[in-house]
């Protein structure tokens, strides 16, 4: 009795061990499979030219839509959409002001909707450049043949439009959806905003407190356009949102009440307009949904 148990382990343990390789064999192939996160793309051309006019003119093509994508994102960022909330002998006022943060300027309405204008310009030349791209893809693919040993080599670039073209248009729509909608929400406050000359007495030391402003000259020369307060009046059936303010703060305006923070100084600030000569355009909801007549080829063709 005592050989035939011993006789049985042995053979559980000789089972276990021809299983192990493939329980391992297992866990390796289920690693195999586990998706690998993806690289985020990067166009590396370093500008040399193949002497093949298609090809070329394609490389050439995909690297100014690149910079264009990269250089709009930079652009657009640079500009901060700011609101804080506060109350003042029982009113509940916002006051709005935008930034350039690159170059610390507090940015006029009219100056963003000339900027929103121009950039709808530089856009459109973008699209064109992407429709056309796509319109090139097969004939710098079957260029390619005309580099011999180089094809290899410049057929990644060439593989690569596609992606850049796709990534124009995801890229364009998204930033340009998110200054679409800061736009609207300073141009809103504009209209809705208390003139200068109707603000309170209180209402006017509130707001120096706030900005850090020392004298009236100081004050008219910030708060005559391009920086805007709004009454909080609550509307019937319609919710009230209050956003907070996005500032850096220091320790000291950290331990302070929300009611009695200190935003900015603002010395640190010039002021930005629209430029000498030009007239503020007027960009209509129509130009904003249509600014890029592309849509459908890209669509087509980058996917």
């Amino acid at each position: 009795m005592k050989i035939k148990t011993t006789y049985i382990h042995w053979i559980l343990v000789a089972v276990l061990l021809i299983s192990l390789p493939d329980m391992a064999f297992g866990s390796n192939q289920k690693k195999k499979k586990e998706k690998k996160p993806k690289k985020e793309f990067v166009w590396d051309w370093d500008g040399k030219k193949t002497g093949v006019e298609e090809v070329d003119e394609y490389l050439l093509g995909c690297d100014t839509l690149w910079t264009g994508i990269e250089d709009y994102r930079k652009d657009v960022a640079c500009y901060k959409y700011y609101d804080h909330t506060f109350s003042v002998n029982d009113k509940n006022y916002t006051t709005v002001f935008m930034i350039d943060t690159v170059n610390k300027r507090l940015l006029s309405p009219g100056l963003i909707n000339w900027q929103f204008a121009q950039s709808t310009g530089a856009v459109t030349l973008l699209a064109l450049t992407a429709t056309n791209l796509a319109l090139q893809t097969t004939n710098a693919t079957m260029a390619l043949p005309k580099l011999g040993l180089n094809a290899f080599t410049y057929g990644k670039y060439i593989k690569a439009g596609p992606i850049i073209i796709g990534k124009a248009k995801k890229e364009f729509d998204a930033i340009r959806s998110n200054y679409t909608l800061t736009r609207r929400r300073f141009l809103t406050a504009r209209e809705e905003s208390v003139p200068m000359e109707e603000y309170s007495p209180e209402l006017k030391e509130k707001l120096k407190e706030l900005f850090s402003i020392k004298t009236d000259e100081e004050f008219e020369k910030y708060f005559k356009k391009h920086i805007l307060v709004v009454e909080n009046v609550e509307k019937a059936e319609v919710e009230v949102v209050t956003e907070e303010v996005i500032v850096e703060k220091t320790e000291d305006e950290k331990d302070q009440s929300a009611d009695n923070i200190h935003l900015i100084n603002i010395i640190d600030y010039s002021l930005a307009d629209i430029p000498e000569g030009e007239t503020e355009p007027t960009i209509t909801n129509e130009d904003t949904e249509n600014y890029l007549s592309y849509n459908l080829i890209i669509g087509i063709k980058g996917k």
